[in-house]
C-alpha cells in the first residue's frame, strides 16, 4: 500500500468546506480591523484538521460496517474508494483520524485558553467528530441541519478565535450559517444515489426519510432559500457588505441542481449533478469571502 493513497485519502475535496468556512471567519475580522492573525491560522489548521478527522472515521464506520458494499462509487458518493479497493488500510485511516482529531483539540485548547466563548463551538465539535457517523447519522432528519450547524459554527469560531469584533458576532452569524448550510446542501445532493444503502444500515438522513426524489429536491431548495433569506437580512440589518449579494448568481445552478435530484435515476448519470452540485456551493461561500475583501 503507497503513501500516496493515504494522501490521497487524508485530502479530500471536500475540506475545501471546511477550509473556506474558516478563511470566511478570518477575513470577516480582517474587514471589522480586529484581526489577529497567528490565531486566525491556527483556528484554520485546527478545523482543516478537525473535518480530515471527522471524514476519515466516518470512512473506517462506512467501510467497517458493510454499508460501503451496498454503494455504488461515484467521484462523490459512496464511500471511500481506496478502503473498497483495498488499498488503504482500515485500521491506518481511522489511526489517522484519530491523531487529526488529537491534534485538532489540542489546537482547540490552546485557543480556547485565550478565549472562553469558543467553549460551546468546541465541544459541539468534539461530539460531531466523534459520534457524527456511527451515532448521529441515525437520527431522523438530523444529518443535513447538523453538517449546516457544524460549518456554521466552523465561521463563527474562527471568526471569534481571530479576534473578531463580538458586537458584529449576531449579524456574521447570519452570513455564517448561511455558509454552513452550502455544506448541508452538498450533504442532500450527494446523499441521493446512497438512499437504499442508507436506509438498509440505519442512516435516517433527510433523503432516506422524504422517500422520494422530488421531496429531496424540495428540501434541498429549501436550504438554499434559507441561505439566500439569511445572507439578505445580514445585508439588510447592515455590516455586511453588499457584495454578499452576489450569492443569488448561484441561482441559476441550485435550480438546475434541485431538477437533477428530482429526476435522478442512476449514479453515473448523477455524477454531472453532483458536480454541479459541488461548484455552485463552493461558489456561494467563496462569493461570501470575496464580500469581505
Amino acid at each position: 500500500m503507497s503513501i500516496k493513497h493515504y494522501i490521497i485519502e487524508v485530502f479530500e475535496p471536500t475540506l475545501f468546506f471546511g477550509f473556506i468556512a474558516a478563511l470566511l471567519g478570518v477575513v470577516a475580522s480582517w474587514h471589522y480591523g480586529t484581526l489577529k492573525l497567528s490565531d486566525g491560522i491556527l483556528a484554520v489548521v485546527g478545523i482543516m484538521l478537525a473535518q480530515i478527522a471527522v471524514n476519515l472515521i466516518d470512512d473506517y464506520v462506512d467501510f467497517s460496517s458493510g454499508l460501503d458494499n451496498d454503494t455504488k462509487k461515484t467521484k462523490f458518493s459512496g464511500g471511500s474508494v481506496l478502503l473498497g479497493k483495498g488499498k488503504a488500510e482500515p485500521v491506518y485511516v481511522l489511526g489517522i483520524g484519530i491523531s487529526a482529531f488529537v491534534a485538532a483539540a489540542l489546537i482547540g485548547v490552546y485557543l480556547l485558553i485565550g478565549n472562553l466563548a469558543l467553549l460551546p463551538i468546541f465541544i459541539i465539535g468534539i461530539i460531531a467528530v466523534l459520534f457524527y457517523a456511527k451515532y448521529l447519522t441515525r437520527i431522523p432528519y438530523f444529518s443535513e441541519p447538523l453538517m449546516a450547524l457544524s460549518f456554521g459554527l466552523v465561521a463563527i469560531g474562527s471568526f471569534i478565535a481571530s479576534g473578531g469584533s463580538i458586537s458584529m458576532l449576531w449579524v456574521f452569524g447570519l452570513v455564517a450559517f448561511a455558509s454552513g448550510i452550502q455544506v448541508g446542501e452538498a450533504g442532500t445532493a450527494n446523499s441521493v444515489p446512497d438512499r437504499k444503502a442508507d436506509m438498509k444500515h440505519g442512516r435516517r438522513n433527510a433523503v432516506v426519510m422524504l422517500k422520494s426524489n422530488r421531496n429531496a429536491a424540495l428540501f434541498y431548495i429549501l436550504l438554499y432559500s434559507l441561505a439566500l433569506i439569511l445572507v439578505s437580512a445580514a445585508v439588510a440589518f447592515g455590516g455586511i457588505p453588499y457584495y454578499a449579494l452576489g450569492v443569488f448568481l448561484t441561482l441559476p445552478v441550485m435550480a438546475a441542481v434541485a431538477c437533477g435530484i428530482s429526476r435522478y435515476k442512476k449514479p453515473e448519470k448523477y455524477e454531472r449533478v453532483m458536480a454541479l452540485a459541488t461548484m455552485a456551493e463552493f461558489a456561494f461561500m467563496l462569493i461570501l469571502v470575496l464580500a469581505f475583501l
